[in-house]
């Protein structure tokens, strides 16, 4: 078989290319989804006590928690992001940062976490 100059170059360069852009690609889409699995993995560890679905506003008051939390456990991991938010939870309560919902009593993190486990969980 015969391949000229011309297409021994171009196959060259496209299977080259093909290789270059599918193997970030690839890896891009694992990150991804063993990064879904974390943040599932991550709010699955904490307890829904409350019913969220009377407080209103739930949007605004939960979209900057949960960039930190991805932020968190994409840079720290499960283990390091759980420490770190139930450290996070301890000092609320020291302080009194704490909200009363539906006869509960949780701190605002508490709060925001269980708005975000409705979301992902």
């Amino acid at each position: 078989m015969k391949i000229s100059r011309r297409k021994f170059v171009f196959l060259g360069v496209t299977t080259v290319s093909v290789g270059l852009i599918s193997l970030p690609g690839w890896y891009y889409w694992k990150k991804n989804k063993i990064f879904a699995n974390d943040i599932e993995i991550f709010f699955s560890n904490y307890e829904n006590i409350v019913p969220i679905e009377s407080v209103f506003n739930i949007d605004e008051q939960a979209s900057l928690f949960e960039s930190k939390i991805i932020s968190m456990l994409s840079n720290n991991g499960i283990d390091k992001t759980t420490t770190i938010v139930n450290q996070n939870i301890k000092n609320e309560y020291q302080s009194g940062k704490l909200k009363l919902i539906n006869g509960w009593i949780v701190s605002e993190t508490e709060f925001k976490i269980l708005i975000l486990k409705n979301k992902y969980v």
